[in-house]
């Protein structure tokens, strides 16, 4: 039986997801075949939380996806091994499918960016206040984005509110000069993001995040303890995602040992 086709955008017009660009230049880029592919790939396993549940050939996958418009053969070739490449989804011999975790996987993903978002706030504090200052700016311009996206309930902007997300996280190691890292984390975060399979987020949440982001992004300029902005940021960016994914892999409902083994893996104390 053939998947559902994912709910078309309530908009006739352009979603206003399309006219977001978080790079530097805010210059307009053509999108290509690939990113194409790559974008219709990533909603599909965003909003169908059953997608790639079970695996599924890559022949049957590409005609399927195909035969729904707006994406080439060779374009769903090259953005499946892209996906397949970063860990998003997974190759077995039954076909491909979302990445599987267990609690010890789940543990050691959330050390790892725990580790790579010290390192930048530890940077951050370390820099001249007007690096600070741009790092900050470029914080506050993605917080804003994602506030006026918090309360739409367009597709396209669900989904480019999590984009925003994975940008914002990716921004603090970019403008602490530590950009080799962000595609690790960026791959980190996605993989948890389709193995826990996880609900769109409400627009509550999506409207108290961008609040949250916009706080962290300010008070970069005028944190003088950085200890106290680093506890406040693990805790509310690192360790609630760890909770929920928990919850949502496993039902694990008291996150605090998990949390405690995560800090203990990173030399952190609790």
């Amino acid at each position: 039986m053939k998947r559902a086709k994912a709910p078309q955008s309530n908009d006739s017009g352009k979603s206003p997801s399309e006219e977001i660009d978080t790079s530097p230049s805010k210059r307009p880029r053509k999108v290509t075949a690939q990113e194409g592919a790559e974008r219709k790939l990533r909603k599909l396993l965003m909003t169908d939380v059953d997608f790639l549940v079970e695996p599924q050939s890559e022949y049957a996958l590409r005609t399927e996806l195909k035969e729904e418009g707006g994406v080439t053969e060779s374009a769903l070739r090259e953005a499946l091994a892209a996906f397949l490449n970063r860990g998003s989804l997974e190759s077995t011999g039954q076909g491909i499918r979302r990445p599987r975790l267990e609690v010890p996987d789940v543990i050691v993903r959330f050390q790892e960016r725990l580790s790579f978002e010290k390192i930048a706030i530890m940077r951050r504090h370390a820099v001249n206040p007007s690096m600070r200052a741009g790092a900050s700016g470029a914080l506050v311009g993605i917080a804003a984005q994602q506030a006026k996206l918090a309360a739409s309930n367009d597709l396209d902007d669900r989904v480019q509110w999590f984009c925003l997300s994975v940008e914002f996280h990716s921004s603090l190691l970019r403008h602490a000069g530590i950009g080799e890292l962000v595609t690790d984390l960026q791959n980190l975060m996605w993989r948890i993001r389709f193995a826990a399979r996880f609900p769109l987020e409400d627009a509550q949440t999506r409207e108290s995040v961008a609040k949250d982001h916009m706080r962290i992004a300010k008070e970069l300029l005028t944190v003088d303890d950085w200890d106290r902005y680093w506890s406040m940021h693990k805790n509310e960016h690192i360790k609630k995602p760890l909770g929920r994914a928990l919850k949502q892999l496993f039902s694990i409902d008291d996150v605090e040992p998990y949390w405690a083994m995560t800090l203990e893996l990173a030399g952190e104390q609790s």
